[in-house]
């Protein structure tokens, strides 16, 4: 019974394109963003310098996804699944 209920929410969660609430929250780049940090994190070479690069990244996510403060919950669960993986 339970499984029924929640995948009659998850239908009402969905819009019309078929994507959850979440996914329409995502940040227009958040793509660009997944990206350049997996690069940056699992692509570096390990002679860098990794407070250079941290800062770096710090500083090219807020470009891409705008203030962190004004980033949504979506947003940063997709940030922190690319981080603890």
């Amino acid at each position: 019974m339970q499984f029924a209920i929640r995948k009659d929410l998850a239908k009402l969660n969905r819009g019309d394109n078929d994507s959850t609430l979440a996914e329409s929250e995502l940040p227009p780049r958040m793509n660009d963003a997944v990206d350049t940090v997996t690069q940056k994190v699992y692509g570096g070479s390990k002679n860098s310098d990794n407070s250079k690069t941290a800062m770096a990244l710090r500083n090219d996510l807020d470009k891409m996804l705008g203030k962190r403060d004004n980033w949504e919950t979506p947003c940063l669960r997709e940030l922190v699944n690319l981080c603890i993986v």
